[in-house]
Formats: structure tokens, sequence, C-alpha cells
């Protein structure tokens, strides 16, 4: 009976939950109301489909897919929009990781930042060790303030790279072009310490 259902009724009920005591005397019978997860293998494909709002629904029928912008759950979506965030949906073969020029762009700037004041950490540290006068000190300590600084930068935009990707265009772009003025404030730095 249970295979009679239709593919829409097996897709639409959420799976009942019911308190441990009730469900071994009756697990039967509540077995045929939760919706059967087909494998995506078994589920015959419609290659009639029309056109690209049939592909987005007859994929999302059986299958988990989030929203890229809201993260949403789009499985048995009927349209060609996020019912969350009205982000238009299509069903398309893309990069593995879109979203990244704002990101690359990002840790260029800051790498260029940590590899700047590192250099220059490393010949102050040189020459303080060579001829220990007290002149190197403030400009030192400076400069390692710079390198941990861009440093750490660099290390929370690496790891916050997948969340960088979901924002908003113009949120990424803002972000890469502040990473890029880093370098620069770095240089500024330096030629007034100096």
């Amino acid at each position: 009976m249970c295979d009679q259902i239709s593919r829409d009724q097996r897709v639409a009920p959420p799976p009942i939950r019911l308190p441990l005591a009730i469900v071994n005397p009756i697990r039967s019978s509540v077995k045929c109301l939760r919706p059967k997860v087909l494998n995506p293998a078994q589920v015959p494909v419609n290659t009639t489909a029309s056109n690209d709002q049939e592909m987005l629904e007859q994929y999302l029928a059986t299958r988990e897919a989030l929203c890229p912008r809201c993260r949403y759950n789009l499985r048995a979506l009927r349209g060609h929009s996020c019912p969350e965030c009205g982000e238009r949906i299509s069903l398309q073969i893309g990069p593995g990781h879109p979203r990244q020029p704002a990101f690359i762009t990002g840790i260029i700037g800051l790498a260029a930042s940590a590899g700047f004041s590192g250099l220059l950490l490393a010949y102050v540290l040189f020459h303080a060790l060579v001829v220990p006068t007290r002149l190197w000190w403030p400009f030192a300590l400076v400069t390692g303030v710079e390198f941990v600084v861009s440093a750490l930068l660099l290390t929370i935009w690496l790891m916050a790279g997948p969340r960088i990707r979901r924002l908003r265009r113009g949120v990424r772009l803002s972000l890469a072009l502040l990473c890029l003025a880093v370098p620069l404030i770095s240089i500024v730095v330096f030629t007034t310490v100096n």
C-alpha cells in the first residue's frame, strides 16, 4: 500500500516523531507514514522536461539543496526562486568554489602586507643584532606589530573563506578592497616611523 503513494506525497509530509514508549508497539504501522527516501540512481529521469524550471523542480524533488544566498533548504521547491530570500535559482553546472576573485584578492593583499612586514622585521632584527643601538628597537617594535596584525588578519581571512564566499558581491568586494589597503597602510607606517 505504501508503494502506491505518488512521489509528490512521499516528499511532502515530514517524518513523524513519536515518543519512544509508543513507537515500539506500532512500529509497522508508523513505517508506512514516513516518506520513502530514494537513492538518486533509482529516481526515474524525465528526459522530456520542456524547460529549465521543470528540470529544476525534478532535481529538487528528491535532493537536499541549499539556497546559495540564505542557506534555506530547497527540497521540493516549486518555482524558480527561493521562498525565504527571493534569490533566483537555476540548475546549472558551475565551479566547485564559486565567488573566488574577491577572496583571492584579499589573500593577496594580506599576504603582501605580512610578507612586507616580515621581511622588514627580519632586516631590522639582523641589523639590531649586528649593530646594537637603541635606534633600531622602536622601528623593530612597530614592524613586529605590523607583522603580527597582518599574519592574524590573513589567518582569519583564510579560516572565514566559506563564509566570505557566501556574502553578497558588494560586501565581498568591500572586504577585498580593505585587505588591499592593509599593505598600503604598512608602507605608510614604515615611511613615517623610518
